[in-house]
């Protein structure tokens, strides 16, 4: 998984480790919800068309835009639950 793609999950107030879990186990790549409709994704996934919607237009948010470039700006590296250098 990317890091940016759980980052820009994250930061979606009412979405946790267990929907970005369950997310994964709906699409044969996380960075897929990004790109299918809200209609497709709340249909596969069971969140809400509101829920959907926020998730597929998450990467497009300022929140997201300004964490990355803080990220980039600090030369920190994002690590999430799956990769291997998590603790």
């Amino acid at each position: 998984m990317d890091s940016k793609d759980w980052l820009a999950l994250h930061l979606i107030p009412s979405i946790g480790v267990k929907t970005i879990q369950h997310l994964q186990s709906r699409f044969e790549r996380l960075e897929d919800v990004f790109t299918t409709t809200p209609q497709d994704l709340a249909s596969r996934s069971g969140l809400s068309l509101k829920m959907a919607t926020e998730v597929v237009h998450a990467k497009s948010s300022s929140r997201f835009q300004k964490e990355c470039q803080l990220l980039q700006n600090s030369q920190t590296q994002l690590v999430c639950l799956d990769q291997p250098d998590y603790p």
